[in-house]
């Protein structure tokens, strides 16, 4: 099966387009989950 030039352009930019968006997003939520982690470490410490 044959795409055309086209349609391979356009598949190519909405898997980088995807791709992009879920590493945003993990980028976004891993530093958040760290500093919970560390706060917590801290509270149960002085606990």
């Amino acid at each position: 099966m044959y795409i055309t030039n086209r349609a391979s352009t356009v598949r190519n930019f909405s898997i980088a387009l995807v791709n992009g968006a879920l590493t945003l997003v993990i980028l976004l939520i891993a530093p958040l989950g760290w500093a919970a982690v560390i706060s917590n470490t801290f509270l149960v410490t002085a606990a």
